[in-house]
């Protein structure tokens, strides 16, 4: 695990640990959803591995989600997380717009909710967000390549 890695999964644990331990009594343990857009990616995969790591360091109960690219697939599993009284999610949403009202119900519920990778604006109550602004740094690498090819320069961008 490299020391990004180790600081996204430790701070997006440690916050659901630190907002959560009120809701729980002190012999049980915190159960906390997990919820990545797709195992398909590797991207996904690591990351849901590097929460899984933490969540058992911190001796945290993790349900895990995979939303298979399918946003109501990620909505039914934050409303079944709910219904098996969650203690916290952490999520990295497919689509931040058709997961806003599954994130604002489970916020309502009193579940402290982190996002990872995607921000979901407009939804009160997100208690943080760990991840970089994906704009920024496309505008960040657009500027690079500019600079790297003043005189244009035909570019494939995967």
């Amino acid at each position: 695990m490299n020391r990004r890695e180790f600081l996204l999964s430790s701070v997006a644990i440690g916050t659901m640990a630190l907002a959560a331990p009120q809701l729980v009594l002190a012999q049980d343990k915190l159960t906390i959803l997990g919820s990545v857009p797709s195992l398909g990616f590797p991207f996904f995969v690591h990351m849901l591995n590097q929460i899984k790591a933490e969540a058992q360091a911190q001796g945290v109960n993790l349900v895990e989600s995979d939303g298979q690219n399918s946003a109501p697939k990620q909505t039914a599993d934050i409303e079944a997380a709910l219904v098996q009284k969650v203690n916290a999610i952490v999520i990295s949403p497919l689509d931040v717009n058709a997961l806003a009202p599954a994130i604002e119900q489970a916020i309502q519920a009193g579940v402290p909710v982190v996002t990872i990778d995607r921000r979901v604006d407009g939804v009160e109550g997100i208690l943080a967000h760990v991840g970089a602004d994906n704009v920024k740094g496309g505008e960040a690498e657009a500027q690079a390549m500019v600079a790297a090819f003043p005189n244009g320069a035909k570019i494939f961008h995967l």
